[in-house]
């Protein structure tokens, strides 16, 4: 579940989304963000593997105390990852403050260069404004090659950050950890403290912590695991389907089927776990833009008219895309509810007895 906050004036708006099926989980209003908030809004989850949220503290009080939960109940306590869309939009923030500020450097040495060449017209004397229009343009060079430099370890940063490195390995958290630490040494603009703390949190990385011990039970042996995998990278990885890489794939399946007749299976238990590989909160992100039309229209939002648009976003079906005529419930397995006027409309004890939880049309009748 990736989860996040969208504010209507001062009141924030606790937000789950399932990033597999895009069902609106989870949507509170208030009365603030705190960790009791969170703690008190994710009771009931207990059942979830993976939790996906940004830096905030009540965010992270509230995962804590489910994965306490968990553990009291006999349940494998879910992951906690930091989202990385939240912290590429940050570091791109930073990255604009260091240009912004080698280009107010570069600017004055042009105002430098223009005085000189204005007292050498006027006077023909422009000893002291060549030394300080020269000392300028060398403040200017060195800002934009510190900027430069900053942009490339950003570059790098960014890239550990990727389900793959750049020479096509599957991304560890060894390699993207040592690329990150070598990286943050070009950072030396204080715009980039945020980021850096946020690198610095071993949650940074647990996705590639996760999606490696799936794929180690998915596919156990290590040759035919890397061997899959470079297949699926070929297949579905990012970068243009060109005729080179049809051939490359080509030349990946042979090898994948000599090293072994189960090729076809490991394969499928792979592209299973990277098929649903996630991290980021992006899915948050997107269903937070049907609220946005809300902000756009008025001030406020009742916890009523929250509950009416997440059931509507639920059992609306997609129109496109891998999700194409299926709604989010059905996607979660929910057979029945996917016609909004419906539902609206269904007796709320024949709904539950339909959906098989009998023991709460009392509660659906009330609400």
């Amino acid at each position: 579940m990736a989860i996040d906050e969208i504010f209507f004036r001062d009141t924030p708006i606790l937000m789950g989304v399932c990033p597999h099926s895009f069902a609106w989980v989870l949507g509170q209003k208030g009365p603030d963000r705190s960790g009791a908030t969170w703690t008190a809004a994710l009771t009931g989850w207990e059942s979830v593997q993976r939790v996906l949220s940004d830096g905030g503290t009540g965010l992270a009080k509230g995962v804590a105390a489910l994965q306490q939960r968990q553990k009291a109940s006999g349940r494998p306590p879910c992951s906690a990852g930091l989202d990385v869309f939240h912290l590429k939009r940050e570091g791109s923030r930073a990255l604009r403050r260091v240009w912004a500020q080698a280009e107010v450097v570069w600017q004055a040495a042009d105002e430098a260069d223009r005085r000189w060449r204005r007292k050498r017209r006027k006077t023909g004397d422009n000893r002291g404004a060549a030394v300080r229009s020269y000392r300028a343009w060398e403040q200017a060079e060195a800002a934009y090659a510190a900027a430069d430099r900053q942009e490339q370890g950003w570059h790098r940063i960014v890239a550990a950050l990727e389900w793959f490195r750049p020479d096509g390995c599957l991304n560890e958290r060894q390699w993207a950890e040592g690329e990150i630490v070598a990286a943050s040494r070009d950072l030396t603009h204080a715009a980039w403290d945020k980021v850096k703390r946020t690198l610095d949190d071993p949650r940074t990385l647990s996705f590639l912590d996760e999606v490696a011990g799936r794929l180690a039970t998915a596919v156990p042996d290590a040759e035919l695991r890397t061997a899959v995998v470079e297949r699926w990278r070929l297949r579905h990885g990012r970068g243009e389907r060109t005729a080179l890489r049809a051939v490359q794939e080509a030349v990946q399946t042979e090898v994948c089927r000599k090293m072994s007749g189960e090729w076809r299976a490991a394969y499928d238990g792979e592209r299973a776990v990277l098929g649903r590989a996630v991290r980021a909160s992006s899915a948050v992100e997107c269903v937070n833009s049907v609220l946005r039309m809300q902000q756009a229209r008025q001030r406020n939002v009742s916890q009523g008219m929250l509950d009416l648009k997440r059931l509507w976003w639920n059992t609306r079906r997609f129109g496109s895309g891998k999700r194409k005529r299926k709604s989010p419930y059905e996607l979660l397995g929910v057979v029945g509810v996917s016609d909004f006027w419906s539902v609206l409309n269904a007796n709320p004890e024949a709904l539950a007895r339909q959906l098989g939880v009998v023991d709460n049309a009392e509660n659906l009748s009330s609400s």
